[in-house]
């Protein structure tokens, strides 16, 4: 997972959003802007499943985004959490999703 942030940091990445595979409309949701990142009950998105594989969609690109579950403390609850906030706003970590953008504490 970390790499995947990394590399959405490295590309200026426009759009995320993320969703489960073969159920994207019921699933997915939006989870970045270039603005933003939207709070937790602005979007709907699945994070754990036991039928089908996380996928993120990086501004078109789609790839699998998962991990197994006994090797994250990362669960079907986890949004933003800090290790994320941090490679994408550095000094901005204990800011909460919701309106803050990547721009102010991006590196």
């Amino acid at each position: 997972m970390g790499n995947l942030f990394q590399q959405f940091v490295s590309h200026h990445v426009g759009a995320a959003s993320a969703r489960l595979q073969d159920d994207w409309e019921w699933t997915g949701g939006q989870i970045y802007t270039a603005d933003a990142i939207p709070g937790e009950g602005d979007t709907y998105v699945y994070l754990a499943s036991c039928w089908a594989i996380s996928e993120i969609d990086l501004d078109g690109d789609v790839e699998d985004c998962w991990t197994w579950m006994d090797e994250t403390d990362w669960d079907e609850k986890t949004f933003w959490p800090p290790e994320a906030r941090r490679i994408l706003f550095g000094n901005y970590i204990d800011a909460e999703p919701g309106g803050i953008s990547p721009g102010e504490g991006a590196r």
